[in-house]
């Protein structure tokens, strides 16, 4: 019979400093780090199937490497009936995978999942590829009386994934927010609670791609024992962060204890 299996391990770690330079001025420093490997075994057994009268194992074990860091600086403050808070940031992130993979067949032991219990060599292959982001941030909110409230946010990120001229894009958006239960107007009204009119508008960011697409690929291959440069993938230089807009509007009420509702578009 065939037999299978795997051995996982990760490792995940995180710290924190926090320091208060000023009466609502504060640093914040946060560092994470994230590992996770594992080590698979596949025998294909010798008696049926498609390794039948010779039998197959294979290897393949990977690891998964995973540093980010921010660092922020946030400020907040009451003045009367003015209500602000903001803060800049920097944030940097490095991904790094690697895999090694390896195939023999003709087994001597049917239960061994070790490649020295194989004597053909069929396939071996390994690869390692890298993504850095770097990205820089803002953010301030205000609300006045706690009725009228404006939010806006701006960051710009670097990534590897694109060529170098094109890795940065700049993304952000805005909110606003009139919460209608708070003013005077509303005092007496106790049946409609929390009624809350608010639109907001953004643009957001995406560099979800594989490593090295802006650039042309290739392969080593084996011609009758001499090296022979492939292409296998042709890139594209243009690869840049794809951008999406958005825009809501809506209202958000209770009515007493019974409803609960929210209506955007």
């Amino acid at each position: 019979h065939d037999r299978y299996n795997v051995l996982q391990h990760q490792l995940i770690s995180t710290a924190m400093l926090e320091a208060t330079l000023y009466k609502g001025l504060k640093l914040t420093a946060n560092f994470g780090l994230t590992y996770a490997g594992s080590i698979s075994s596949d025998l294909t057994n010798p008696y049926y199937g498609d390794a039948a009268g010779v039998g197959r194992i294979s290897k393949s074990s990977s690891h998964g490497f995973q540093f980010t860091s921010n660092q922020l600086l946030s400020y907040s403050e009451q003045f009367d009936v003015h209500n602000f808070e903001a803060f800049v940031g920097h944030e940097s992130l490095y991904l790094q995978s690697s895999g090694q993979a390896g195939t023999k067949d003709v087994v001597a032991r049917p239960d061994g999942l070790e490649l020295s219990n194989a004597v053909v060599m069929s396939g071996v292959s390994s690869s390692t590829s890298y993504m850095v982001r770097d990205s820089y941030f803002a953010q301030a909110k205000y609300n006045y009386k706690e009725r009228y409230f404006i939010h806006a946010n701006v960051r710009g990120d670097a990534s590897s994934l694109f060529a170098p001229g094109r890795r940065w894009g700049v993304f952000g958006g805005v909110s606003l927010a009139w919460l209608i239960s708070n003013e005077e107007f509303m005092s007496g009204v106790n049946l409609l609670r929390d009624l809350k009119l608010k639109a907001s508008w953004g643009v957001l960011g995406n560099d979800g791609i594989s490593s090295y697409m802006y650039t042309n690929q290739y392969g080593i291959g084996n011609v009758n024992n001499q090296i022979a440069i492939i292409q296998s993938y042709q890139g594209n230089s243009s690869l840049t962060w794809e951008s999406s807009s958005m825009f809501n509007v809506g209202t958000e009420f209770s009515l007493g204890k019974y409803l609960t509702a929210e209506l955007e578009y």
